[in-house]
């Protein structure tokens, strides 16, 4: 669209797109330089602040790749968390590692966010976890480079369920 709007003109667009996380929005750069021909004279990455210098007297075109799909997802993802740490005065984040890959991705985006030493990640067992699940908590947060520690959770959820039992046996209960 921008090609066309330059090349129907004749003349250069500069095209600057804002680059933050705000709430639940994602603003992802991109921003690009077109010559009056409508070429890409110079490209910006995605989701990082960047600066450029784009020739405008020159047509020559810049050699740019599209980022993959994969990348740019993760990107906004890290702009995103990094952006409300940041914005709400965060200095560390707590992670709960399960093992799984949910938790994974979570520690993973944290780490590149905000860095690793500020990033805490926890494993809460309970008689529900495996072996193998306890050790790729810990061997997750040994990669990342992440703090870790382990905290038990039976004996809190045993109190849950005996607090809670009540409850939960009177809602099937009809009359």
């Amino acid at each position: 669209m921008l090609g066309a709007v330059a090349r129907k003109h004749g003349i250069p667009i500069a095209y600057c797109n804002a680059v933050a996380g705000n709430d639940q929005l994602v603003f992802d750069g991109y921003s690009l330089a077109l010559g009056k021909g409508g070429g890409v004279l110079a490209q910006l990455p995605g989701f990082a602040e960047c600066v450029a210098v784009a020739d405008f007297a020159s047509e020559a075109e810049a050699a740019h790749q599209p980022a993959a799909r994969e990348a740019d997802l993760f990107g906004a993802l890290v702009l995103g968390v990094r952006d409300y740490v940041r914005k709400c005065g965060f200095k560390t984040v707590l992670i709960g590692l399960s093992g799984g890959i949910d938790s994974a991705l979570t520690a993973a985006v944290a780490a590149e966010a905000v860095c690793p030493e500020n990033v805490l990640g926890v494993s809460m067992p309970s008689v529900y976890s495996s072996e193998g699940s306890k050790d790729d908590a810990r061997v997750l947060a040994e990669n990342l480079g992440v703090r870790y520690e382990t905290v038990p959770i039976q004996r809190i959820f045993e109190q849950a369920k005996s607090e809670l039992g009540g409850i939960f046996s009177r809602r099937w209960r009809r009359g």
